[in-house]
């Protein structure tokens, strides 16, 4: 009796989690594209073959921005996997925050949250020919 009941519960927790709870969606570190620009990196899967009918990044001053505020749409598509866009004319000084966002199947998803200081003088990273990183 207690491993019928064992497997009862795993079929019964196994059916509920159904393939909306399959979409994994990650927002990838910020990193500096050119002086001021900023690029943005996303990537997600789980979403099989279904249509996803929105995606991209929605960010702010304030932490956990939605995609009621500021907002870059990089429109609809039928594959999994990344994206990414650029940010630039920030306030110099200031912390931002980004999400990367996915609509699918009637609901938002969002990925992790990260912030970065808007800096005009940052420079990107330098790679030499033996990949050192300056």
């Amino acid at each position: 009796m207690p491993v019928f009941l064992v497997t009862a519960m795993c079929v019964l927790s196994c059916e509920k989690t159904g393939h909306l709870d399959t979409v994994a969606l990650r927002t990838n570190d910020i990193e500096v594209y050119s002086q001021g620009v900023y690029s943005l990196t996303g990537s997600f899967t789980g979403t099989g073959d279904k249509m996803i009918t929105d995606h991209g990044f929605c960010w702010g001053e304030s932490a956990e921005p939605e995609i009621s505020g500021n907002i870059i749409r990089l429109g609809s598509r039928n594959s999994e996997g990344s994206f990414s866009a650029r940010i630039s004319d920030l306030e110099n000084g200031k912390t931002y925050h980004v999400k990367a966002f996915l609509n699918f199947d009637d609901r938002t998803y969002y990925g992790d949250e990260k912030s970065f200081e808007a800096d005009d003088n940052q420079m990107p990273p330098v790679t030499d020919i033996d990949h050192n990183v300056y």
